[in-house]
C-alpha cells in the first residue's frame, strides 16, 4: 500500500517507523512516496496514496487542515519540532552546541530553487532573514543539499526531529544546531488520511502504528 511523505519525513518513517513495523504486521507491504509540502494534497486528491505525513508550521496548520478535511481527509499532529541549522562536522563551528545569529550570518546556506521560495515566503522570512542568512546557493532536492552539508560547501536548515535518521546525521557527517534564544518556526509532524472507514484493513493498521510510534524517542540529534 502507498503511504506519500514530504522529503524530511522520508528517511524518519524509513529508519524509525517502518522498520519495527515489518516486525509488527509482516503481511502489510507499504511503498513510501515522496511529495514536497504543496503537492501532498494533491498526491491524496487524487488516491495515489490514502495516508501521508506532513509537517505544519504554527502560521499555516489551521489553513492546511482546513483545505484536508475539504478533502475528506483527518489531520492529527504526531510530535511537535522545529528548524535547526545543519551545518558539515568539518565546519569550525560543529564543535559549539548552539549557534548565534552572527554564526549564522557567515554561513552560505543551500535551498530549495527561487520557484519553491516563491511559493513559501514564510519559510523564508522566518528561517533565512531571520538568522541573518545573506549567502544563498540554489538546488533540486534535499539530498544535494544535504550533499553539501556534508562537504562542507554549505549550510542547510531543516527540521530537528523529522530530519534525525538523515544517513548524514546518523552517520556523523552533519550536526544540527539550535540557534540561540529562538525557537525556528515551530511545527508540527502531522498525520494525513482518509475518513476511517473509507480505508482498507491495511490502511487502517499503518495509520493506527504510525499513530502510536512516530514520536517514540522524538528522534533526537546531535
Amino acid at each position: 500500500m502507498p503511504v506519500v511523505a514530504i522529503p524530511s519525513a522520508c528517511n524518519y518513517l524509513t529508519e524509525h517507523v517502518f522498520s519495527s513495523m515489518k516486525q509488527a504486521l509482516p503481511l502489510v507491504d507499504v511503498v513510501l512516496h515522496e511529495s514536497v509540502v504543496y503537492e501532498l494534497s494533491s498526491f491524496l486528491q487524487q488516491g495515489r496514496a490514502h495516508v501521508g505525513v506532513t509537517a505544519f508550521s504554527e502560521g499555516e496548520a489551521d489553513k492546511l487542515m482546513a483545505q484536508y478535511r475539504e478533502m475528506g481527509c483527518v489531520s492529527g499532529p504526531l510530535l511537535e519540532d522545529e528548524y535547526y541549522v545543519f551545518i558539515s562536522s568539518r565546519h569550525p563551528l560543529a564543535c559549539k552546541e548552539s549557534l548565534t545569529v552572527q554564526d549564522c550570518s557567515t554561513l552560505k546556506l543551500a535551498t530549495y530553487s527561487n520557484q519553491m521560495l516563491k511559493r513559501n515566503q514564510l519559510f523564508q522570512k522566518k528561517i533565512f532573514e531571520v538568522i541573518g542568512i545573506t549567502q544563498y546557493v540554489y538546488v533540486n532536492s534535499r539530498e544535494n543539499i544535504m550533499q553539501m552539508v556534508a562537504q562542507n560547501d554549505a549550510a542547510g536548515c531543516f527540521l530537528h526531529k523529522m530530519s534525525a535518521y538523515s544517513w548524514y546525521v546518523t552517520n556523523g557527517l552533519i550536526r544540527a544546531l539550535p540557534v540561540e534564544g529562538m525557537h525556528l518556526m515551530p511545527s508540527s509532524h502531522y498525520l494525513i488520511h482518509l475518513e476511517s472507514s473509507a480505508l482498507s484493513p491495511a490502511e487502517r493498521q499503518v495509520v493506527d502504528f504510525i499513530r502510536r510510534h512516530y514520536g517514540d524517542g522524538d528522534g533526537a540529534l546531535s
